[in-house]
């Protein structure tokens, strides 16, 4: 739901849409459409789990049992909107703008990125979850060394400890640094061993992990049509 509001915002922002009354009450109605189909999903999943399936058949036969359901309230609203923005002028175009965002955003993030959520949750944390837990404390230890080591080697740069803090994150698999960067021979040196060992020690292992993650969702997708070949 965070994650659907701050889309919707995004995407007002981007359109350059001046944000009204009727525009807040078009934003107040999809979230309750995006909480509705949220809903839908999730008793879905229980029921399929009451008749005694696991978690991913469930999780897979929930979000095709919600798809339609989910689909139609969305369309018929979808449409609607689109009527009242082309026929209407000023509140109520405003708020039918706002609405038709709000359900394109809302069937995504509730359609899309909630299954990506139950699926990484299913295939990734449980069979990975030592993994993730070893590269999670690598980037704080990471993080934390590279700080020191660049606040000791220049305090004139970094007014205090957390600016330090900062530099090592946005620093850590990326060579764009924002407004603090390191400015002396030695600091540049360590900022380009910082990405290169961030890049090995990091962003290598997450992305063989999230290989592993989409080769098991191919290999669920060959299953699940074998039966019908």
């Amino acid at each position: 739901l965070s994650l659907y509001t701050l889309i919707e915002l995004l995407l007002l922002n981007a359109f350059d849409l001046t944000l009204t009354l009727p525009g807040i009450a078009g934003i107040i109605l999809s979230i309750g459409m995006a909480v509705d189909a949220n809903v839908i999903i999730f008793e879905r999943i229980k029921d399929e789990m009451k008749l005694g399936k696991g978690r991913a058949a469930a999780i897979q036969a929930g979000f095709a049992h919600a798809f339609w359901a989910i689909m139609d309230s969305n369309i018929t609203t979808f449409i609607a909107a689109m009527f009242l923005a082309a026929l209407g002028t000023g509140a109520i175009q405003g708020f039918a703008v706002t609405l038709a965002i709000g359900v394109v955003s809302s069937v995504f993030t509730a359609l899309v990125v909630s299954k990506l959520i139950f699926d990484f949750n299913t295939d990734v944390l449980k069979k990975q979850k030592e993994s993730l837990l070893i590269v999670g404390a690598l980037v704080v230890i990471y993080i934390f060394i590279s700080a020191l080591v660049i606040f000791n080697v220049e305090p004139t740069t970094f007014n205090n400890f957390f600016d330090a803090l900062y530099w090592a994150t946005i620093s850590l698999t990326t060579v764009g640094y924002g407004d603090i960067y390191a400015v002396s021979a030695i600091g540049k040196l360590i900022t380009m061993i910082s990405s290169i060992l961030g890049v090995a020690i990091i962003a290598l292992p997450v992305s063989i992990m999230t290989a592993g993650y989409l080769e098991e969702i191919e290999t669920r997708r060959h299953r699940r049509k074998r039966p019908n070949n």
